[in-house]
């Protein structure tokens, strides 16, 4: 079990937030991406 966790928090470490951008802009279909953008433009100026 250590082993998993450790192995899950080598890639946290390695993932970085334009990542997690780029899996977001090719999974989230744009519509949804619309709808929310201003949320997620207050929460990014946060």
């Amino acid at each position: 079990m250590y082993q998993a966790d450790e192995a899950w928090r080598e890639v946290l470490r390695e993932t970085t937030i334009l990542d997690l951008v780029k899996q977001v802009e090719s999974e989230v279909p744009e519509e949804i991406l619309s709808e929310n953008k201003q949320w997620i433009e207050e929460r990014l100026k946060s």
